[in-house]
């Protein structure tokens, strides 16, 4: 059972009648895997807001995590909030979006490390190295 908990404190569940419509994707640059290939995790809720519930949460410019009973899975970004007709539209996407920028060139020479470390902070991502 999928959980959302919103950096606004907010926690929903999968099963929850405050959710009208869930859609999750997964899509790759291409149909065939080779070297060079991304992908991205979309995320679209539709909330129920016609008793006012959610009137109180702010959802711009937040994120939110998705987990698997208790196992995180995914962080997704918000990127567009709509209401219409008391229905909160949602949609997030994960952190390949932030790649979308042109590079500024570092000096050289450099190591991979700092390279890819540098392509990070300007994208404003956090590189979990091991």
């Amino acid at each position: 059972m999928l959980n959302y908990k919103f950096s606004n404190g907010l926690e929903i569940s999968y099963s929850s009648n405050r959710i009208f419509n869930q859609t999750i994707k997964a899509t790759a640059t291409s149909n065939k895997l080779k070297f060079g290939t991304i992908s991205s995790t979309y995320l679209e809720l539709k909330l129920d807001n016609t008793d006012g519930y959610f009137d109180n949460y702010s959802f711009k410019n937040n994120y939110i995590e998705i987990y698997d009973e208790d196992v995180k899975k995914i962080k997704v970004y918000v990127d567009i909030v709509k209401e219409k007709n008391k229905l909160i539209v949602i949609k997030a996407y994960d952190g390949i979006s932030k790649l979308d920028k042109t590079w500024t060139p570092c000096k050289t020479p450099i190591t991979l490390y700092n390279f890819i470390n540098d392509i990070c902070m300007q994208c404003n991502i956090s590189l979990n190295a091991f």
